[in-house]
């Protein structure tokens, strides 16, 4: 168990995905809107982490990191009425 001082939590699942990035040639926008494309694959990608609790407050916490693990963005939302509650 996880304990924040606001309460105890429970871990239910912890969760982890990758995707690999692509470079377009053409704008993203034109793609949208029916244009075609050239995609090349990249190397690089991202990754997303996803860790939920058993807790009485619907809330989402998200943390983006940089390429060396250091926080640059991290905000809260309430669920209930998908409001920001905090941001950084």
């Amino acid at each position: 168990m996880l304990c924040n001082g606001a309460g105890l939590y429970q871990t239910v699942s912890d969760l982890s995905f990758y995707a690999h990035g692509k470079l377009l040639l053409t704008s993203e926008y034109f793609v949208m809107d029916g244009a075609r494309a050239i995609a090349l694959p990249t190397k690089l990608g991202q990754k997303m982490y996803v860790r939920s609790y058993h807790s009485d407050k619907p809330d989402l916490k998200w943390i983006s990191l940089t390429s060396l693990d250091e926080p640059w963005m991290s905000a809260t939302f309430d669920l209930n009425n998908l409001e920001t509650k905090d941001s950084e």
